[in-house]
């Protein structure tokens, strides 16, 4: 389940990168060379902020706090992209610059939250299985990411944007239950397992963990 609602995070990035160049060049009257523009500023951001924004993920709570900030700025940047469609060229291009400065938070804020919750929910004697179980937490945003972004606002103009702002809403509401559930059920490393682990790192002769 945490994995899940993490993936619907990364349909942030994709409305960025496909929904609003299409957007911007189909619905606005924004200049055309304003959606290099807006990916200039989208990695700008990331490039000096990434690390400064995200210092709060090396702890469930702190990842978990930071993944409900971006279904929060997401859900606020579709609704600042739906103003952008009625108004002039140079009111387009002001309001998409405030829409891409919200998704890149969006970006930034939501991979070190699913980073953090991948690593510090899983026991250390199973990362590898975990992470590929959190990795199917991406299908939804890989496959039907492209198609709900560029339909969506292209089929429905403002209303589709307020309908994907109602989908990041509804996943902020989630973030939290499914977390702390996650904690509640976490499952502990096994002793035998930290043993081993121990005596690996001081170089001493280790135990096989018996198989469950």
């Amino acid at each position: 389940m945490v994995a899940q609602v993490s993936g619907l995070a990364r349909i942030g990035p994709t409305v960025l990168a496909l929904g609003i160049p299409l957007w911007l060049v189909t619905h606005t009257d924004a200049p055309r060379a304003m959606a290099a523009w807006l990916m200039l500023i989208n990695t700008l951001m990331v490039v000096f902020l990434q690390v400064y924004v995200a210092r709060d993920a090396d702890t469930v709570a702190g990842a978990s706090r930071l993944q409900k900030w971006t279904f929060l700025v997401l859900a606020a940047a579709c609704a600042v992209a739906a103003f952008s469609g009625d108004v002039p060229a140079w009111a387009a291009a002001a309001v998409l610059a405030v829409a891409t400065v919200l998704f890149t938070l969006g970006e930034i804020w939501g991979e070190a939250a699913r980073w953090g919750l991948r690593y510090e929910l899983a026991p250390e004697n199973a990362q590898g299985q975990y992470g590929g179980v959190f990795a199917t937490g991406d299908a939804l945003a890989v496959i039907a990411g492209p198609v709900l972004v560029t339909t969506v606002p292209d089929r429905l103009g403002a209303v589709g944007w307020l309908l994907l702002a109602v989908l990041f809403t509804g996943s902020l509401a989630l973030s939290g239950p499914v977390t702390r559930w996650a904690v509640r059920t976490r499952v502990p490393a096994a002793p035998a397992a930290e043993a081993a682990e121990e005596s690996n790192l001081q170089g001493a002769p280790s135990a096989t963990a018996p198989q469950q």
